[in-house]
């Protein structure tokens, strides 16, 4: 007995090595190199994962000048030499904040929103059985929030 518990021992702990010997492999380190434009030192945040070397578009563009960056339409949108894009359409903030909601949680539809003002908003969703409060802003999803499925959503709108 005791000589099959050790041997289930080590079998647990040879399994749980190789999964943990897996997932360093894509470890994101901040990057420690240092960077220079031109011959010069400039700072800008990246990261070093599995030999390559990751800037933010945007940190790039401040950094490197020429050309911006939006985001528009669930569209990256890079502009150079004063180019301007067109904007199609403009939602209020309100039907913003649901429609990024909804991209997030595919099959689940919103039950009521609520603005807490800076432009941001609670939005209540539910896929029949689950329950979220999502505190989101323009697009960036703040919070996630589940809620049991008999949770009846109230809130005091002079909050």
């Amino acid at each position: 007995m005791k000589k099959q518990f050790i041997t289930g021992f080590i079998a647990g702990a040879l399994v749980c090595g190789a999964v943990g010997v897996g997932a360093a492999v894509y470890e994101a380190q901040t990057n420690t190199f240092p960077i220079q434009l031109n011959g010069e030192n400039v700072t800008m945040e990246g990261y070093n994962i599995n030999g390559y070397t990751y800037f933010k578009l945007r940190d790039i563009a401040d950094t490197v000048g020429g050309f911006s960056v939006d985001f528009a339409n669930n569209t990256i949108q890079l502009a150079k030499d004063g180019y301007v894009y067109e904007q199609t359409q403009t939602l209020d903030p309100e039907e913003t904040a649901k429609e990024t909601v909804l991209r997030q949680y595919p099959g689940w539809s919103v039950e009521s929103t609520q603005d807490i003002g800076g432009g941001s908003y609670y939005v209540f969703i539910t896929d029949g059985e689950r329950n979220k409060r999502i505190e989101i802003s323009g697009e960036t999803i703040i919070e996630d929030l589940n809620m049991p499925s008999n949770t009846q959503i109230e809130y005091d709108m002079n909050d």
